[in-house]
């Protein structure tokens, strides 16, 4: 696939940093979306407004633990296509739990910006354009 030449490969070096930071990684991007309410909001109903608080907490919480072992997965076996077929997924099923597409990029989005802030400078740059590929795979299946 074309996709697979646009991304780096990931060292073991990053993939550990990865693994290590993925408790912070999670924690810190779900109390970022949750911050950014009117964010949310400039696509459509928040989830924090529509689920409340602490079921948005949790939803957030399960989906990025989720997203983090995908990702995880397509790092390590080099294989992108799995997040294609993963936000497929989550475009069918989401919707059931009253999650927006946009929801989802806006997670995305934090998602790359957390990695950038908490993994060590080299390791990120191997490891956040697979975020950013989910960002641009998720705006193409809207």
């Amino acid at each position: 696939m074309s996709d697979a030449m646009s991304l780096p490969q990931v060292s073991p070096q990053a993939l550990a940093a990865f693994r290590d930071a993925r408790p912070a990684i999670v924690q810190e991007t779900v109390a970022r979306v949750l911050a950014w309410e009117e964010r949310v909001d400039e696509y459509g109903q928040a989830l924090s407004v529509s689920k409340g608080e602490a079921e948005a907490k949790h939803m957030f919480t399960a989906g990025l633990s989720f997203v983090l072992k995908t990702l995880d997965t397509v790092m390590s076996l080099g294989e992108p296509d799995i997040i294609e077929d993963q936000l497929a997924w989550v475009k069918q099923r989401l919707p059931h739990d009253g999650v927006r597409p946009e929801q989802v990029i806006v997670l995305l989005q934090t998602l790359a910006k957390v990695l950038q802030d908490l993994l060590p400078a080299e390791s990120a740059k191997e490891i956040v354009p697979f975020a950013e590929r989910m960002v641009i795979k998720q705006r193409e299946l809207m």
